[in-house]
């Protein structure tokens, strides 16, 4: 016989369950109002500063560049990108086994604004707990005014975070620009922003914790990731069992079922640790709150580990962490040397497709055709010096004659060698080439290929 589940937001039929939870607005809460507050001006305002001169953080993926504390980096350099995912992920899984799932309950974009921007709004509008389920069961009629607030509310924020999205993306100057030009005259951009908002909307105003249990696949890796040393948010069953009412039983948990009416993901924190716990630590508020009432110690619903309630010793050098944390100093050490190591120009040699090896000139002569894709990755101009390296004897011909590269400009540029005959030494034979492309003493690229020709019989 099939075993089903019942989960904290969806019955085993599949029908959803509407969580309708109370805030407690104990130390922990506003611990975690004060840091969402900083996060929310910090994400919404972050796209309207600037940073020696450059937009503090522009992810341009159309014309892709990515601008991050006046650093400015395109998206072919691959090995600064593979050390900010290294350095990313091994942060993640770090903060992970050493925490828990601390970022869920105190940075995550979806908790923050959830928790302290749209559900206080709805709260206002319609109560919280008992009082908000009761208040929904009514006929619509009677509540669609509120209804009506609440959605207007909900849709005003999002087209904010919309388009705050929009400055991340296009950049804040040209995000004034488009709304100054008017809709019709950026209606893809337009359109995209809109589709946002309306997803926005949709995540905050239904789907909701929905997207921690079923579609962010964080909470079902912290099985992997968490160990009996992590900390978490975590019920002392030695201390709170047997449960029952108060003077009824020798436990400290009265079973007052607090602690589920303040879950925004509708869980019981004392069936142990769950995939849908965000550790947003109203839990710990509202439990506290009544221990202090009842004259019992605070503490029974704590930040602690599985293998401190267990009375088992502290090991904090565990072998995952030391693998995170090489993985950690890989990246940070791919970030440090190519990021400050980067030159000001990126070129790349290469040979003309679609033609010969060689040509030749006259009797006595050879030319090597290439192409040299160049980009300059400064926001000013750079004149370029061209200095041809090996073999000496070459000539080096630029047909565009000096080359300036305006700003960020990315260009294609033909270039010859002309080689003797006499200098090749073999029927059909190759020639190591080096050129040398300079702005200054610190920004010279290397380039090397090989020239083909042959000695010639008259």
């Amino acid at each position: 016989m099939a075993r089903t589940v019942d989960l904290s937001t969806v019955e085993a039929s599949g029908k959803r369950k509407w969580i309708y939870p109370i805030v407690s607005r104990g130390l922990w809460y506003r611990r975690r109002k004060w840091a969402a507050y900083a996060l929310i001006i910090w994400l919404v305002g972050v796209p309207w500063t600037q940073w020696d001169g450059r937009q503090t953080l522009l992810f341009d993926f159309y014309h892709r560049k990515f601008q991050v504390f006046g650093w400015t980096f395109f998206a072919n350099e691959s090995s600064v990108f593979l050390g900010f995912v290294l350095f990313f992920i091994a942060s993640i899984l770090i903060l992970t086994a050493l925490f828990g799932r601390v970022f869920c309950g105190w940075a995550c974009p979806q908790t923050v604004f959830m928790e302290f921007i749209f559900r206080p709004i709805e709260q206002w509008l319609e109560g919280t707990g008992l009082s908000q389920k009761r208040w929904n069961q009514q006929e619509y009629s009677k509540k669609l005014p509120r209804k009506l607030v609440k959605y207007f509310l909900f849709f005003s924020i999002s087209m904010v975070l919309s388009n705050t999205f929009i400055a991340y993306l296009f950049g804040s100057h040209h995000l004034i620009k488009m709304i100054q030009e008017g809709p019709l005259s950026n209606a893809s951009i337009f359109f995209g922003m809109l589709f946002v908002a309306v997803l926005i909307n949709f995540q905050f105003g239904w789907f909701r914790e929905q997207v921690c249990a079923f579609v962010c696949p964080y909470g079902r890796l912290q099985s992997i990731l968490l160990d009996r040393h992590s900390v978490i948010v975590a019920y002392d069953a030695k201390r709170g069992e047997p449960r029952g009412k108060l003077g009824q039983t020798s436990g400290d948990c009265i079973d007052c079922h607090k602690c589920v009416q303040v879950c925004p993901t509708g869980i019981d924190i004392r069936a142990g640790l769950q995939l849908e716990c965000i550790h947003c630590t109203q839990c710990i508020d509202v439990c506290d709150e009544v221990m202090t009432k009842i004259g019992k110690p605070i503490g029974l619903i704590a930040y602690n580990t599985q293998a401190a309630m267990a009375e088992k010793p502290k090991v904090i050098f565990r072998p995952r962490l030391l693998i995170y944390g090489l993985v950690f100093l890989i990246g940070g050490f791919l970030m440090g040397a190519f990021g400050l190591g980067r030159k000001s120009i990126d070129a790349s040699l290469h040979r003309e497709a679609g033609r010969n090896l060689f040509e030749k000139v006259g009797q006595t002569e050879f030319v090597n055709n290439f192409k040299i894709n160049i980009q300059n990755r400064l926001d000013e101009s750079q004149k370029l010096s061209w200095q041809l390296i090996e073999p000496p004897s070459a000539e080096l011909i630029l047909p565009e004659g000096e080359i300036e590269l305006k700003p960020e400009e990315k260009r294609s540029i033909q270039l010859l060698i002309k080689m003797k005959s006499e200098d090749f030494h073999s029927e059909v034979g190759s020639i190591p080439l080096k050129i040398k492309i300079s702005v200054d003493a610190d920004n010279q690229v290397d380039l090397n290929s090989k020239i083909f020709g042959y000695e010639s019989d008259d």
